[in-house]
């Protein structure tokens, strides 16, 4: 009498190894369309400490040029680059380039444009910006003075309209106790 043994084999059928395979794409799908509007938001937020940066540098020193020298020191920092005034330029900083082009510029890059005053930074996440500016997506600021004709500083202005549709609301939904 011959015996018949039968060997179950263990593995993975190639069904298993499908089904496997698309949960993870869902996943990472999933994962990725969530975290995409943080890169938005990382973006606005560096935006704004550099550009905070560089006008907090600009009105201390107007305010020191003005009690030190007068309103003629004052004066003569219109025309200078605002960015100089910072004990180090952020790292995304490309120095100037006269009559720049927003276009030439690479996204999440600063560039001041001496000839016509303007300090531009190509905004590398366009779904989240929108701008008067056109495009490609960009923001540009100014100098400008404030104050009256014998007492001013100077402030870093925006040359037009802009807002991000990120506002801090994607962050919170990561952080601890963060929104729903």
């Amino acid at each position: 009498m011959m015996r018949t043994t039968h060997v179950r084999q263990s593995g993975v059928t190639l069904i298993e190894l499908v089904v496997v395979i698309t949960l993870v794409i869902v996943l990472v799908a999933t994962a990725i369309e969530n975290l995409l509007p943080l890169a938005g938001e990382a973006e606005r937020v560096a935006v704004e400490r550099n550009r905070v940066a560089v006008d907090t540098a600009l009105r201390g020193e107007a305010a020191q040029r003005l009690l030190g020298q007068g309103r003629e020191a004052v004066m003569d920092l219109e025309g200078h680059n605002p960015v100089s005034l910072l004990a180090r330029p952020p790292a995304n900083y490309l120095g100037e380039r006269a009559n720049a082009d927003p276009a030439e510029i690479p996204p999440a890059h600063w560039v001041w444009d001496p000839a016509r005053q303007a300090l531009i930074y190509r905004v590398r996440h366009s779904r989240y910006f929108h701008s008067e500016a056109g495009e490609p997506a960009h923001i540009r600021f100014q100098l400008a003075r404030e104050g009256s004709q014998d007492l001013f500083g100077l402030y870093l202005r925006r040359s037009h309209d802009y807002h991000w549709e990120t506002d801090g609301s994607e962050l919170a939904r990561w952080l601890p106790g963060g929104a729903d």
